[in-house]
């Protein structure tokens, strides 16, 4: 039969697991709880980011659309001085050196506008490359989060089950139940 306090131990051992087991499973929830919450105020961030580069990429098209719009109206005033200027002249309009000066104009305008173009499609590859890069950074984020420890729940039993074996084990050492023989005295029988 055991005594008491060997009783005592394996019941401090069995509670000891116990409450090793709920802190662990307690360290695994904070965990993943602090994970949400970092991953979900980054995925907040994303938004925002993304958000703002969206924001510039409206202002870029309105400032191209702009741009079009004054070298749309400044061509239409070179065409107009051009053509005044050919009645004052006496040349008409219709004339051959009017009709470059004009054709001029709007290949000027032409040119003009895409640049305007390929500005504005410049610009919006490096939005979408930043767009891009606030993905790669977000996502980078997320996994560096800590993941949440796994409770051991068999090593923690294995330790406490060893535990309470070595604790038996040191009292069956300590209090032997049966007695063994003395056998130096023991004589052997010859047969012979």
């Amino acid at each position: 039969m055991c005594e008491p306090t060997t009783i005592a131990m394996m019941a401090l051992t069995v509670a000891s697991a116990g409450a090793s087991m709920m802190s662990q499973s307690q360290m695994a929830d904070d965990q993943a709880a602090a994970n949400e919450r970092q991953r979900v105020a980054n995925e907040k961030g994303r938004a925002f980011n993304i958000q703002q580069v969206m924001a510039q990429k409206t202002e870029d098209y309105d400032e191209a659309l702009g741009a079009k719009e004054d070298a749309s109206i400044e061509a239409a005033k070179a065409k107009a001085t051009a053509r005044v200027a050919s009645g004052e002249a006496g040349l008409a309009l219709d004339s051959n050196s009017v009709q470059a000066m004009i054709g001029d104009f709007s290949r000027q305008q032409g040119k003009n506008e895409a640049q305007i173009d390929d500005n504005l499609n410049r610009m919006n590859q490096q939005r979408n490359k930043e767009i891009t890069g606030i993905h790669l950074q977000a996502d980078s984020k997320n996994a560096q989060l800590v993941a949440p420890p796994t409770p051991d729940y068999l090593g923690t039993a294995l330790a406490a089950g060893g535990k309470m074996f070595g604790q038996y084990q040191s009292m069956k050492i300590d209090k032997p139940d049966i007695q063994k023989p003395d056998l130096t005295n023991y004589r052997s029988i010859d047969w012979a």
